[in-house]
């Protein structure tokens, strides 16, 4: 288990953000042709691992994800709010289904520099819905 410095000593105020890597498989069979699409919840653009993340700030929410210690078929959510017209091609136009999903948890510090990450999840896209007001 990793020791995450940001939590560590029961700190009364944790800031963090959820940063979300999806990867959609173009041509089905074809790993290699694939489009990456990464955001987070952050306020500010960060980049972990050479990934540049696209902020969401609020816009953006994960629920929580199952802790099991072997593989588990428990699902987990993410939600984008105020989609505007060219981003919605995502959704509608790609291959969202059997896409892979990867959330990492980033920590800040006292400065709200990204100080250190821990990867919280990794699974596929098995189902979306699309609600319009």
């Amino acid at each position: 288990m990793d020791n995450i410095p940001a939590v560590a000593n029961n700190k009364p105020l944790v800031t963090n953000a959820e940063f979300v890597k999806l990867t959609i498989y173009n041509e089905y069979g074809n790993t290699a042709n694939n489009t990456v699409y990464t955001f987070s919840s952050s306020y500010q653009p960060e980049t972990i691992s050479g990934q540049t993340y696209t902020p969401l700030g609020g816009l953006l929410a994960v629920g929580v994800q199952q802790r099991d210690i072997r593989a588990t078929s428990a699902d987990t959510s993410i939600t984008l709010s105020g989609i505007d017209g060219n981003n919605i091609y995502i959704a509608l136009g790609t291959k969202l289904k059997g896409s892979k999903l990867e959330i990492t948890r980033g920590f800040y510090d006292d400065n709200y520099n990204l100080s250190n990450t821990a990867h919280r999840f990794t699974g596929i896209i098995t189902s979306y819905n699309i609600a319009e007001d």
